[in-house]
């Protein structure tokens, strides 16, 4: 299913185009690793992705109501909130629901005319269903799973977040992202400030959601465990490669050395 579509987008500064009129898509189930050299543009563009840039012409478009969330690099946390509350306000509108089946439920309870008790019992089945389809009545539990994962001990759940360290908030806000569950995630290195085992963690569990997603790395055994998919953005363009970094690594230079043979 078609996620995301940029059509002839560029952005430059200073009269000097990072990229220019550069197209792609990307579909539920690619985990498309970003690559090139520094300065190309990378973050740019997933800024431009994420509506926290424009782009100088062209067009970004999220397709079938698919919903896009970006790791974002620091936040302002409310006062005297804990970690497990924070990680666990990443399902806001699931909990919102929630409130409403309880409310349904309570008038259902009480109502008497028969009308009204279908309409109340028709909109209970349904936020059931709703709930029930996003394990809704487990969020506790992933709360728990993707805190641990992410190297946070169990003793620190009830800890206020602004007492952690800035490496520490930030993997926060990468847990908060992953718990959200976009259709569409935008990360920029989100390995950083993790150690070897919680990269591990997060390896695994990347390589098993069906999101799409764009991930920016310099971490080369990170992208060869995650993605199956490259994007090279060089010289103002994106060339397209299947699968995963080792196999772009190889495809790139096949495709180098049969330029230099038509040169020759």
């Amino acid at each position: 299913m078609l996620l995301l579509s940029c059509t002839n987008i560029s952005r430059g500064y200073n009269a000097t185009p990072l990229f220019d009129e550069v197209s792609f898509e990307l579909h539920a189930g690619e985990r498309v690793g970003l690559v090139g050299p520094n300065g190309a543009g990378k973050t740019t563009l997933l800024k431009v992705l994420s509506g926290q840039d424009e782009p100088d012409s062209g067009k970004v478009q999220l397709h079938a109501g698919a919903r896009l969330g970006v790791l974002q690099q620091v936040e302002e946390f409310p006062a005297g909130r804990t970690l497990f509350d924070e990680a666990k306000s990443a399902f806001d509108e699931l909990l919102a629901t929630q409130n409403e089946l309880h409310d349904t439920a309570d008038a259902l309870a009480i109502a008497t005319d028969e009308s009204q008790r279908k309409q109340l019992s028709a909109k209970f089945d349904r936020l059931t269903e709703l709930l029930r389809h996003h394990d809704a009545f487990e969020l506790d539990h992933k709360v728990e799973g993707v805190l641990s994962g992410l190297g946070f001990p169990e003793a620190d759940f009830q800890r206020e977040v602004r007492t952690f360290s800035g490496g520490q908030q930030r993997r926060l806000l990468l847990a908060k992202l992953l718990l959200s569950a976009p259709d569409v995630m935008l990360l920029d290195e989100p390995s950083n400030h993790l150690d070897i085992r919680t990269t591990r963690w997060l390896e695994d569990y990347l390589a098993r959601q069906f999101e799409g997603m764009i991930i920016v790395s310099h971490d080369r055994y990170f992208l060869d465990r995650v993605v199956n998919k490259v994007f090279e953005l060089h010289a103002r363009r994106i060339t397209s490669y299947p699968g995963n970094y080792h196999q772009y690594v190889r495809l790139r230079e096949e495709q180098y050395e049969r330029r230099m043979k038509e040169w020759q």
